[in-house]
């Protein structure tokens, strides 16, 4: 009888925290970088505050979003980013960082994959980058897209891209 009311307290407890957790509303905090303020702090907080697995998710999801316009923010904040893990005292943060970052990267689906890209590399080291794979071709269109009216980033992407 013990036995049974301690099996069926148990069951009752295992279910509860298992809606719990299957129902909670927490969710991770989105990075969301002032473009028109420093880099430097930024960058900063965003290491100091999380490890470097949830730092490189946060980075990721937000490049994903960010407008080619801000492209010269995002290549100046993931480098100081990428900085600030390569002079840390911690060891393997540089490379937890690194491999979470390009995993976070090649979970997204490939649009969103493209606004990385197109984020964090100058139009003709990306168009350098695509040059010889030879699967580029659906990507590159992708990318011409995303650059939209800027035809200058367009020229300049496939100018690389082209040149041999």
């Amino acid at each position: 009888m013990k036995r049974t009311t301690l099996l069926i307290i148990f069951a009752l407890l295992a279910a509860f925290v298992l809606y719990a957790c299957a129902h909670s509303s927490v969710s991770r905090p989105a990075l969301t970088p002032d473009t028109s303020a420093a880099v430097g702090p930024q960058a900063a907080s965003l290491v100091g505050d999380n490890d470097p697995h949830m730092a490189a998710r946060l980075l990721v999801e937000w490049l994903a979003e960010t407008p080619a316009t801000d492209r010269t923010f995002a290549m100046d904040f993931t480098r100081e980013v990428y900085r600030l893990y390569s002079v840390s005292t911690d060891s393997g943060t540089l490379e937890a960082f690194a491999s979470t970052l390009e995993e976070a990267k090649d979970s997204l689906p490939l649009d969103r994959q493209v606004n990385v890209f197109v984020a964090v590399s100058s139009p003709a080291t990306l168009g350098q980058m695509l040059r010889n794979d030879p699967q580029a071709d659906t990507i590159v269109a992708m990318i011409i897209s995303r650059y939209g009216a800027d035809s200058a980033s367009v020229a300049s992407f496939l100018n690389a891209y082209n040149s041999y």
